[in-house]
């Protein structure tokens, strides 16, 4: 069973990740270079985050009392 502890730090790890992707995609907007490689790169490490999360949000959600 997942911590508390370890389902926020996937989830922060996610967001983190999120906001680098976003912030890449600002740079580009803002006339700077597109890095396709890193862009890919980054929105594979948000997928297996994201994975990683629902996971844990699974496991947590059996053992958290619904009501």
């Amino acid at each position: 069973m997942p911590t508390p502890d370890k389902f926020r730090e996937c989830y922060d790890a996610w967001k983190r990740a999120s906001d680098e992707h976003r912030d890449m995609m600002d740079a580009v907007m803002a006339g700077g270079p597109l890095d396709v490689e890193a862009m890919e790169r980054k929105l594979g490490q948000i997928d297996v985050l994201h994975k990683e999360w629902m996971g844990l949000a699974a496991q947590m959600s059996t053992r958290t009392p619904k009501g």
